[in-house]
C-alpha cells in the first residue's frame, strides 16, 4: 500500500500487516494524490514545495526518473492551484481535483486536456 506524506513530502510504503516498508519517493517530494493505472503507471499530484510544483508527474517503477509530468501553478486549463488527488480510469486518462481551484481537470493518457 502507498502512503502519501505531505508533511515529509514523501511517499510510504506498508505491507498487509500495517508495517512500514521504507519510502519510494525521495524525501521532500511533494505528493498529494496517487494512484497506479492498469498499465503499472504511477501517478503522483504534487504541492508547492519541490520542484515540479502542483503537477501530475508519472512514474514507471523507477521513483528518480518520471516519464511524463505536466502542469503547472496557475488556473488556465493543465495549470493547477493546489493538486489533491488523482485517480486513472481504466483507459488512461487521469481526473485530478484541485483544492483551491474547485475543480476537476480530466487529462488524455498523454497528459492533453
Amino acid at each position: 500500500m502507498y502512503l502519501t506524506d505531505t508533511l515529509l513530502g514523501n511517499l510510504q510504503i506498508w505491507n498487509t500487516y500495517g508495517d512500514g516498508c521504507g519510502t519510494w519517493l525521495p524525501e521532500g517530494t511533494p505528493t498529494t494524490g496517487i494512484d497506479v493505472s492498469e498499465d503499472g503507471l504511477i501517478h503522483t499530484t504534487t504541492g508547492t514545495m519541490g520542484g515540479l510544483t502542483e503537477s501530475v508527474v508519472v512514474y514507471d517503477g523507477d521513483p528518480l526518473v518520471p516519464v511524463l509530468s505536466w502542469g503547472g501553478h496557475g488556473i488556465a486549463y493543465g495549470d493547477f492551484l493546489m493538486p489533491a488527488a488523482v485517480a486513472v480510469d481504466p483507459v488512461g486518462r487521469s481526473f485530478v481535483v484541485e483544492t483551491y481551484g474547485h475543480c476537476v481537470q480530466v487529462f488524455s493518457a498523454e497528459g492533453d486536456t
